[in-house]
C-alpha cells in the first residue's frame, strides 16, 4: 500500500474516517530498513513526462514525518489522474509518541479552483491497539468532525464504527467474520441503506488471492467487483486486475467506476520502481507512478486502509493477529523480501553478512576489518577504508565543496558535519562508527 493523497479523497464522513490508520508495529524501531522513499513521481498520460510529485521527509529516527503534493502539468491533457483530481497542492505532517505510535495527521489541500480544505486527525490508543480516530476537517468552508471506534475479539478487528461527533449518529459500520487460517473471509460494510459484502481468498502465505464485492441498496444490487492477485516464486506481487461494474465495485478498489490493471516492476534490490496503471484492462497504460528511493533509516509504519493492497497481508514481527487489517505502509525498503534471517535480502545470511542492513552480494571488504565497504561508516570518499582521507573530504563536504557521501555520517545521526570529523578521528584509533548502513546494535 502506498500512502498517498487519494486515500484521504473519499469525503463521507464514513470514508474518510476509515481510510487512513497508522500504526508502528511493536519493536519495528529495531527492524532495520536501508532504504526510504523519498518521492513518487506521477505521469496521468503515460508521456514520459512529469505531471505530478509527492514528496516524503524523515525525521533522525527515519520515521516519515510529512508529506508534500504539488500538480504542475506537463502541457497535455490528462488520460488518468490517480490522485485528486481537484487537488492543485497538498501537506500533511504525521506526529508520533514515544513508542513511535501515531499520534496525529493534519493535511491541507489547495484546491485546482481556488479554496482550501483542511484535515486533522488525533489517534487513540490502548495497550498498543489503535480504538478510536477523532477527525475535524473543513470542507467549503463549513466545519465538520466525526470518529471512529474499533472493536476487537481475541485479538483481531471485529467491528468498525463511523460517527459524528456533533450527535453520535451512526454513519457506517464494518464487521469482519475469519476463517480457521485467521485471516478474514467476509468483510461486510453498511450504511445508509448500502450494503457491500466482500470476500476474500488467501494464499497459503497469508498474501491476499483474490476478493469479490457484491454492494446492494435495498433489495437492488448497484454494483459488484472483484480482483485478483499475481505473485513472483518468491511472493512478490507483480499486479492486480479489477473487473467492476457500477459506481462502487468494492470498497478495497483503489480507483472506483472503472475496472484496471496494476503491474508492478522493481528494481534490483526489491524496491518497487514503477506502477503501471492500464484503465479498462485493455493492454494500455494510461498513467504511471515511479517511485523515487534513498539509502537511510527507516521505521517501517503498518496501515489499516479500506481500499489497501493488500489489506490483510501476514508479516514477520506483526503486532496484531494476522487478519486484523494490517499492512505496510510501503515507504521502507527493501519489500518483496521477509526472511528474516536475511534482512537486507542480498542472498547473504545475517550471521555471514559483512553489511547484514544494506545489501552487499559481493561481500567487498578492502580493509578486512569485517565490515564490508558499502556500510563502512565514515568512509566519505568511498575507497574501502576510514582514514585521514576521508577527514579532509568530510570537511570539503561540510563547505559544500563535493557532495555528502551516504557514508560520511559516524554517529548515526544521519548528518555530515563536524562531529562525523571526529567521528573519523575516533574511527581511526579504534572506535566503533554507525551510520544508517551500519546502525549501532
Amino acid at each position: 500500500m502506498n500512502l498517498t493523497h487519494r486515500d484521504l479523497r473519499y469525503l463521507t464522513v464514513a470514508t474518510l474516517l476509515s481510510a487512513v490508520l497508522l500504526w508502528p508495529a511493536a519493536g519495528s524501531a529495531q527492524q532495520s530498513f536501508t532504504h526510504r522513499l523519498t518521492s513518487i513521481v506521477y505521469d496521468y498520460d503515460n508521456n514520459g513526462t512529469t505531471d505530478a510529485t509527492t514528496l516524503f521527509e524523515y525525521d533522525t529516527s527515519g520515521r516519515a514525518t510529512s508529506t508534500s503534493y504539488a500538480y504542475a502539468g506537463d502541457g497535455t491533457p490528462d488520460l488518468f489522474v490517480t490522485e485528486d483530481d481537484d487537488a492543485a497542492s497538498e501537506a500533511g505532517v504525521v506526529g508520533y509518541d514515544a513508542d513511535d505510535l501515531l499520534t496525529s495527521f493534519a493535511l491541507v489541500r489547495q484546491l485546482m479552483g481556488g479554496g482550501t480544505e483542511e484535515f486533522d486527525s488525533t489517534f487513540t490508543f490502548v495497550n498498543g491497539a489503535l480504538t478510536r480516530v477523532d477527525s475535524a476537517f473543513m470542507l467549503g468552508g463549513v466545519p465538520n468532525a466525526g470518529f471512529t471506534t474499533v472493536s476487537y475479539l481475541d485479538g483481531r478487528i471485529d467491528r468498525i464504527e463511523d460517527r459524528m461527533t456533533s450527535n453520535g449518529a451512526l454513519v457506517s459500520e464494518q464487521f469482519y467474520a475469519y476463517g480457521p487460517d485467521d485471516l478474514p473471509n467476509l468483510v461486510t460494510f453498511e450504511s445508509s441503506g448500502i450494503d457491500a459484502v466482500t470476500t476474500l481468498a488467501f494464499r497459503g502465505d497469508g498474501q491476499l488471492d483474490d476478493l469479490s464485492t457484491t454492494v446492494t441498496f435495498g433489495a437492488a444490487q448497484i454494483g459488484a467487483g472483484g480482483a485478483d492477485y499475481a505473485y513472483d516464486a518468491d511472493g512478490v506481487i507483480q499486479s492486480e486486475a479489477w473487473a467492476m461494474t457500477g459506481t462502487v465495485g468494492s470498497p478495497f478498489a483503489e480507483f472506483q467506476g472503472v475496472s484496471y490493471r496494476k503491474t508492478y516492476t522493481y528494481d534490483a534490490a526489491n524496491l518497487k520502481a514503477l506502477e503501471q496503471i492500464d484503465i479498462g484492462d485493455d493492454g494500455s497504460v494510461e498513467a504511471t507512478r515511479t517511485f523515487v528511493w534513498q539509502p537511510g533509516a527507516c521505521v517501517p509504519a503498518f496501515i489499516f486502509a479500506q481500499n489497501g493492497r493488500p489489506n490483510f497481508a501476514r508479516f514477520d514481527g506483526l503486532s496484531y493477529v494476522p487478519g486484523t487489517g494490517a499492512t505496510y505502509l510501503e515507504n521502507c525498503g527493501p519489500v518483496g523480501c521477509s526472511d528474516p534471517s536475511d534482512l537486507d535480502c542480498d542472498g547473504i545470511a545475517n550471521v555471514l553478512d559483512l553489511c547484514p542492513f544494506f545489501s552487499s552480494p559481493n561481500q567487498t571488504d578492502s580493509d578486512m576489518n569485517g565490515i564490508g565497504n558499502v556500510c563502512e561508516c565514515g568512509d566519505q570518499n568511498g575507497d574501502g577504508f576510514v582514514n585521514v582521507a576521508d577527514i579532509l573530504d568530510i570537511n570539503a563536504a561540510i563547505f559544500e565543496l563535493q557532495p555528502a557521501g551516504p557514508l560520511c555520517d559516524t554517529n548515526d545521526d544521519g548528518l555530515c558535519n563536524i562531529a562525523d570529523v571526529l567521528g573519523v578521528n575516533a574511527r581511526i584509533f579504534g572506535t566503533p562508527a554507525h551510520c544508517a548502513r551500519y546502525p549501532a546494535p
